[in-house]
């Protein structure tokens, strides 16, 4: 998920524009470089004191996407501002291509896990979370949100792997993907069929799912499943 980090309250705290193109080796905006190209001069001693500082800590180290993502909304806002619509419609056309390319990622991230539980396949499965102890479930009639990356495993592996249902599987439907920098949500009807003894039942259930970007990739940090009752299909 995207997070507030010591990143963007470094930032704030220096004043730096994203308008240099500049980059340290780090992968962060020269701010003294963009205070030049604004025709505000370099940065005090003692500032660029504390930008080196945290350069060094990493704290500069914010997702690229999320960066990028935030400048471009700020640019919109500044160019609506000054009513300057032509260069708003162009940072509108790459904030909609970057949303557009995201939603492809994201969507292949949701159908690479469904794949991989409709083939029970555990160790897919496992790959389409993030190993973080921050992740969390909560299944269809579950009586609590289960979190832990080992946690989370256990309590697919028990599904899939459980005596009650013989081969379930699913798929879905009526998928909407909503994507802001470094998080997305999608939401979509699922499918599920299963064999009880001898009887093939099937239920319907709404669910929400949430990714994070990590290291290139987009990644299930949180599964929401709400079963449709009866009376709600009709």
């Amino acid at each position: 998920m995207a997070f507030v980090t010591a990143a963007g309250a470094g930032a704030a705290l220096l004043g730096a524009e994203t308008t240099g193109k500049r980059k340290t080796g780090w992968g962060v905006p020269n701010v003294a470089h963009a205070r030049v190209a604004a025709g505000r001069g370099v940065l005090p001693p003692r500032l660029e004191t504390q930008r080196a500082s945290l350069v060094r800590a990493k704290c500069w180290r914010k997702d690229s996407k999320e960066e990028r993502f935030l400048q471009l909304e700020r640019e919109l806002e500044a160019c609506v501002e000054k009513e300057d619509y032509s260069a708003a419609a162009k940072v509108r056309d790459e904030l909609n291509q970057l949303r557009t390319d995201d939603e492809v990622a994201v969507l292949m991230a949701n159908l690479a896990f469904y794949k991989a539980f409709d083939r029970q396949d555990m160790l897919e499965l496992e790959r389409a979370w993030q190993r973080s102890e921050q992740i969390s479930v909560i299944h269809p009639f579950s009586s609590e949100c289960i979190s832990g990356f080992r946690a989370v495993m256990n309590s697919w592996e028990e599904i899939l792997r459980g005596s009650m249902m013989t081969r379930p599987s699913v798929t879905v439907s009526n998928v909407q993907i909503s994507v802001r920098g470094s998080s997305a949500t999608v939401t979509c009807l699922e499918t599920i069929s299963a064999r009880d003894e001898s009887d093939l039942r099937e239920s319907l259930v709404l669910a929400t799912n949430v990714f994070a970007f990590t290291n290139g990739q987009w990644f299930m940090c949180h599964h929401h499943g709400s079963p449709v009752l009866a009376f709600a299909r009709k």
